[in-house]
């Protein structure tokens, strides 16, 4: 709903009579399979993708605690203090497998109570009182007064973006810049202050 959009113009701009399709899944499954087949040309994943394809790193992505404003102090949020309140997940994807898991790492059993993979849903949720989240930074509206975000410690293993390609596979001049301008537009993700840092003096 961030990255895409923003290539997607820009491919627009400059490649006014290219046609454009895009495929979206939460299963990492079906892209390699696309990707292979040469059903698709590139995708957008989590992490970078070796063995029969090629990747380029966009940039990292951090798991927050998203909660209602007032519920914890401002600031970090510690993950004991997570232990046993009810959660809103997502169901299985790569992201919500990598969050579970570096949740459990650090010894916190997520205690589930609704899950959807609408990013707006589990927001909505959260305003509601259903209970807190933990979700990638890029999947939240740091502006949305409803929900206030906490960085985690210790914290999760940001989840890398790329965007990747099946090796060998001679793409067309129309593909390389999506590639080169994914990068480019990444680069406001890169460097986004973190919505919880302090101002500049």
């Amino acid at each position: 709903a961030k990255v895409l959009p923003l290539v997607v113009g820009r491919m627009r701009a400059e490649y006014p009579e290219v046609e454009i399709r895009v495929f979206e899944s939460d299963v990492d499954d079906e892209l390699d399979a696309a990707l292979a087949r040469g059903e698709l040309d590139l995708s957008f994943v989590v992490g970078d993708w070796v063995g029969q394809f090629e990747s380029r790193h966009l940039f990292d992505d951090p798991f927050v605690l998203v909660a209602r404003p007032g519920d914890y102090k401002s600031g970090t949020v510690r993950l004991a203090e997570l232990q046993g309140a009810p959660m809103v997940g997502q169901h299985a994807n790569s992201c919500q497998i990598m969050n579970e898991m570096g949740l459990r790492a650090a010894g916190l059993e997520p205690n589930y109570v609704f899950r959807t993979n609408d990013n707006g849903t589990v927001s909505a949720m959260v305003k509601a009182g259903l209970g807190v989240a933990v979700m990638p930074l890029l999947c939240v509206d740091p502006d949305d007064r409803g929900i206030e975000l906490h960085p985690l410690r210790p914290a999760l293993p940001d989840r890398h973006i790329s965007i990747a390609w099946r090796k060998g596979r001679t793409l067309s001049p129309v593909a390389e810049r999506f590639i080169e301008i994914s990068h480019e537009v990444s680069r406001v993700f890169v460097d986004r202050p973190l919505p919880w840092a302090a101002p500049a003096a």
